[in-house]
């Protein structure tokens, strides 16, 4: 009986320091965080700028979408391409709530993503004039409805306008206080305009249809 009893202590004595060593290393309390849970562990900036440049998307695609919504402004702008001048504005009728985004990332160190935006668009525009003062007098517009993409690269922080595409499904003309579909076109000359120089116009607005 004895030399059981003293054999049991023997263990128990051999046993209690490896239990003891044994808490300190897995004990919940004292295990330090793991590097996924680190602040300091680098693969949280690489999550931490993807949020930056979407975000930053966002902000200058809503810009974008504002400055269009200036009427005060908008109506009265004259542009101007060589030969002709006309007035055109833009309307994005589902405003900053209404667009795709689409962001893919490229091979460039210079432009490391490259981003497509989707917006439905409506394009008011006058017909060509050949002098600024015809163009700044014409009050008539016609209405083309589409969609349109807009690219952008992301350069040193910040998106940068790359180019865009507008593809119109349908032109309308303005008649009798509505909006009418014109079925079998429009010609994009103003009236008084040579005919000979329509060639210019109809090539010029192929260009504008594609900027």
């Amino acid at each position: 009986m004895f030399r059981t009893s003293s054999h049991a202590r023997w263990i128990a004595l051999f046993l209690a320091p490896m239990l003891l060593v044994s808490c300190a290393v897995f004990g919940g309390k004292t295990a330090r965080p793991s590097r996924s849970q680190s602040a300091d562990e680098p693969g949280a900036e690489p999550q931490q700028a993807s949020n930056d440049y979407v975000a930053k998307l966002h902000q200058t695609v809503d810009a974008h979408v504002r400055a269009s919504s200036d009427s005060e402004k908008r109506e009265h702008r004259i542009i101007a391409r060589a030969p002709y001048y006309y007035k055109e504005y833009e309307v994005y009728p589902d405003g900053s709530e209404g667009y795709e985004i689409l962001i893919q990332e490229t091979e460039s160190r210079t432009a490391p993503y490259v981003a497509d935006v989707k917006l439905a668009k409506l394009r008011f525009a006058t017909r060509f004039h050949r002098t600024l003062e015809d163009a700044r007098q014409d009050a008539e517009f016609l209405r083309d409805t589409g969609t349109e993409t807009i690219t952008y690269e992301w350069r040193n922080g910040q998106w940068v306008r790359a180019g865009s595409i507008f593809i119109a499904d349908a032109t309308e003309e303005w008649v009798e206080g509505q909006w009418v579909v014109a079925e079998h076109g429009v010609e994009r000359v103003a009236a008084v305009e040579d005919s000979s120089a329509w060639g210019w116009p109809k090539r010029l607005w192929a260009k504008v249809r594609r900027r």
